[in-house]
């Protein structure tokens, strides 16, 4: 039991007596999860277990540096439902729901393999085997440092880079208030191991297409104030990002500019979907409880960083969401 009094025996015992791992986390996968996927992909390995990493989605392009050697495969059921079926654990990273699963869902639960959950968002919604919660850390990669370090005592090079990138990426480049003293600790401990903070920024933050550059600026010159600037919020309709040629790109660090506006306090971006679904990402600062919004419809994260994805159309979630956040701002 580490200092928060949480307990990693479970976990322990599903390591020490399972062979073949399955990896998986949530749909649209972040930094947090492909960094904990990968770097407990080489500790499993290096322990000679079998270990398979399977998502719903492909990484983000400025991810890819992550994983050169393309171990994180995208869910094909004819290939992979096989490999689920015959795991002998099946592991989630960064996700404690199962609806988050996306296309993965009914094949995972289905699986007879125990499947253990690993993850630092509160609230679970989904009750599996073994759950190992810690709403204290900062990111789902730093639960997998503290592993690596009880059960081997040292974390190995090529899991160094990936927790890294975990733990930069859901504090917000150390930015967020859940960047504590221990968090850093850790990063100065991956530092001096060999990761390089420059080449980790550049690769995460400076790799932005002209696509996205075009819908940046197209999406803030939109920008909506309320709640005497308190408040602001962006659309992003099917039809903007077909005019700058952004389909595919990914959109969720546009609302970060909305948020640094003086003054606001929450920030919203909207962006259509196809087959009327609409994607919400919200943002706030200081005690502002966004996640508390996102649960009333299903989404999730962080008190001060979380998602929706809705089943309606654009301007109903516009009304929707808009009417739960006003109150809060």
């Amino acid at each position: 039991m580490n200092e928060r009094g949480f307990s990693w025996d479970a976990v322990k015992q599903i390591v020490e007596t399972r062979h073949r791992f399955v990896l998986a986390t949530h749909v649209n996968a972040d930094g947090d999860g492909l960094g904990a996927q990968l770097a407990l992909f080489h500790f499993l390995r290096r322990r000679g277990k079998q270990v398979r990493i399977v998502n719903t989605d492909p990484p983000p392009h400025n991810f890819g540096f992550l994983d050169p050697e393309g171990l994180i495969e995208q869910y094909d059921p004819p290939v992979h439902d096989p490999v689920l079926d015959g795991a002998e654990a099946i592991v989630l990273l960064d996700n404690s729901s199962a609806q988050r699963l996306g296309r993965m869902r009914e094949r995972i639960e289905g699986s007879p393999a125990p499947k253990v959950c690993i993850d630092h968002h509160p609230q679970p919604d989904t009750a599996w085997d073994v759950m190992a919660i810690d709403d204290t850390a900062s990111a789902t990669g730093e639960m997998i440092y503290e592993l690596i370090r009880e059960m081997d005592g040292d974390i190995p090079r090529e899991a160094a880079e990936p927790i890294y990138v975990s733990i930069v990426t859901d504090t917000g480049n150390f930015r967020f208030s859940n960047t504590k003293p221990r968090i850093l600790r850790i990063a100065a401990d991956l530092v001096e191991k060999g990761v390089s903070v420059p080449k980790i920024y550049q690769e995460i933050y400076e790799r932005n297409s002209a696509a996205f550059t075009r819908l940046l600026g197209a999406a803030l010159s939109d920008v909506r104030l309320e709640q005497e600037g308190r408040l602001g919020y962006l659309v992003i309709t099917k039809d903007l990002m077909r005019r700058v040629d952004a389909e595919g790109e990914d959109t969720s660090e546009v609302i970060n500019h909305v948020l640094a506006i003086d003054g606001a306090r929450v920030a919203v971006l909207f962006r259509e979907m196809d087959e009327g679904q609409t994607k919400v990402s919200l943002r706030s600062k200081g005690t502002i409880d966004v996640r508390a919004v996102a649960a009333r419809f299903g989404g999730g994260g962080h008190r001060n960083a979380s998602g929706i994805v809705l089943q309606t159309p654009l301007p109903e979630a516009l009304e929707k969401v808009l009417a739960e956040v006003r109150p809060i701002v």
